[in-house]
């Protein structure tokens, strides 16, 4: 770090003896080293999910407090949840240092925000917020930017999200337009393809760091398909390199054999789990079940009322006779209690209470958010061994899985995108946390010589190069638009539209009426 930063060796010393997360530099860490990011330079860092990025920022926070740059660094991250995840990474790296103080701003406005931000003491300050919130105080007060001499983007990908992009965007084009020009501005994501573009537009003389072949944890892909004889019924499952267009490395034969299920009531006929027909969750839950001794566990959701319904059939499954007591020997049971006793004070009795119980707890937007940091907070510390989750876990939260169920991947019946998709995959064998994880993928559609386009689905998304670039929302309004039929929109059609719509809506909709 000291040739890298610039700085005498007396000025690190204190950082690596009291540090005890910090013992070798990750390669991630020394290529940013080698351009010059640990010396103030401006840049996008592109590398893969687990590599090292947090703490590389943090080592980046560190040589710019020492070097007396700032004494104010912004880390703005689009999720609360993975705000929470920062100022916890944050606060371990610099525990032994009382001078640094680490603080995460609400969403709920505060009288005393703005004082903390503009401060010219001595004091250094880690801020985490959200792209909303760090507009809120620009807003009020365009003279902070004045104080702000190191500037973090986690997830920078995410500005061009239909959602809630374009606040990002425009947030970005508000720092690059009134920051210092010396301020160090770092734009940081595991997905960017376009990587030099971006840098083009937000730092002019930035850097571009960009590696995909970083490796530090070992994970593994693997296909389940089904086969059937006239005596039973039987699962394989296919491990394959994603690299050599999905070649099998090795198979695990009959890994899931159909059982019966007890009847409940008056019910005659006979059912088996897993049900392929009736409940295509259920090869997920089967996987669940069987692997949790071996590590946590997430089933990946692609809706949240399919979340609920999977808790639900877990419920279901026990009553006829299918043991759940892995997950709760498993679990802190302590811990599971709490959270199931939280749940039913916002929700009730529910199925989300009822599997929280037995140590399987859901995560999605419909869950209130005090149970939703409960249950990130209970993964973070391996006291729970469960989770069905949606996205809203998959975006940068560190957590210990070991095993990633993916039975879909689509949403809002949308194929999800390839950069999500390597978002959600980080999500296992997180480095520091566990040394491999699996995913496993149970579309029956790998060795099966039918839909052979839903295996190509599976072949590019697991190739991390054919992740989307990255693109502006502000620009779509100004340019032109090609339809679906092909017929062009020019983009002064556009421009007059908007123009009509919003500068002069009365005399618009009564042109309309007309």
């Amino acid at each position: 770090m000291p040739l890298y930063s610039n700085l005498p060796e007396e000025k690190w010393r204190s950082t690596f003896i009291n540090n005890s997360k910090m013992r070798e530099m990750w390669p991630s860490q020394i290529l940013l080293g080698e351009n010059d990011i640990f010396d103030g330079k401006s840049g996008v860092v592109q590398m893969p999910t687990s590599s090292g990025k947090t703490t590389s920022v943090a080592l980046a926070i560190q040589s710019s407090f020492l070097s007396d740059r700032t004494n104010i660094a912004i880390i703005v991250a689009p999720f609360r949840a993975l705000c929470r995840e920062i100022l916890l990474d944050l606060e371990n790296f610099f525990s032994f240092d009382e001078s640094v103080a680490v603080t995460e701003f609400s969403d709920i406005p505060k009288n005393n925000e703005i004082s903390i931000l503009s401060t010219d003491s001595s004091e250094k300050k880690i801020l985490v917020m959200t792209p909303e919130k760090l507009s809120y105080i620009l807003k009020h007060n365009k003279e902070i930017i004045d104080y702000i001499n190191m500037i973090v983007f986690d997830e920078a990908h995410l500005f061009d999200d239909e959602s809630r992009g374009t606040d990002y965007e425009l947030l970005l084009s508000t720092i690059k337009y009134y920051i210092k020009d010396d301020a160090q501005k770092l734009l940081v994501s595991a997905v960017i393809s376009n990587a030099s573009q971006l840098n083009e537009w937000i730092n002019e003389q930035g850097v571009v760091v960009k590696n995909n072949t970083i490796k530090t944890t070992e994970k593994t892909v693997a296909f389940n398909t089904f086969n059937s004889t006239k005596r039973n019924s039987y699962s394989n499952l296919y491990f394959v390199d994603p690299i050599k267009g999905l070649e099998e490395e090795f198979f695990v034969p009959r890994v899931i054999q159909p059982v019966k299920l007890n009847k409940l009531g008056k019910e005659r006929n006979i059912r088996y789990f897993p049900d392929l027909e009736k409940n295509k969750q259920d090869v997920s839950i089967y996987y669940a079940i069987k692997l949790v001794k071996n590590g946590s566990v997430a089933i990946f959701c692609s809706r949240k009322d399919t979340v609920n319904k999977v808790l639900s059939r877990f419920i279901e499954l026990e009553e006829r006779g299918v043991p759940l007591t892995n997950f709760i020997e498993e679990s802190d049971i302590h811990e599971t209690t709490k959270i199931a006793r939280l749940i039913k004070e916002h929700l009730g009795e529910n199925p989300l209470y009822f599997s929280a119980l037995k140590g399987i707890v859901g995560h999605h937007s419909g869950v209130p958010n005090g149970v939703r940091v409960s249950t990130e907070y209970a993964l973070r510390n391996s006291l729970l061994s469960c989770v069905v989750c949606t996205s809203t876990l998959a975006q940068g939260v560190n957590l210990p899985l070991k095993y990633l169920i993916i039975s879909n991947v689509y949403q809002s019946r949308e194929i999800i995108k390839v950069r999500d998709f390597h978002n959600l995959l980080g999500r296992t064998a997180r480095a520091g946390k566990q040394t491999e994880g699996t995913i496993i993928l149970t579309e029956n559609v790998y060795k099966t010589n039918q839909d052979s386009y839903k295996l190509d689905k599976y072949e590019h998304l697991l190739n991390a190069d054919n992740s989307e670039a990255c693109y502006s929302n502000l620009l779509k309004i100004v340019r032109g638009i090609e339809l679906s039929d092909k017929s062009p929109i020019p983009s002064s059609f556009i421009k007059k539209y908007i123009s009509s719509r919003y500068l002069n809506s009365e005399k618009y909709f009564e042109n309309r009426k007309k």
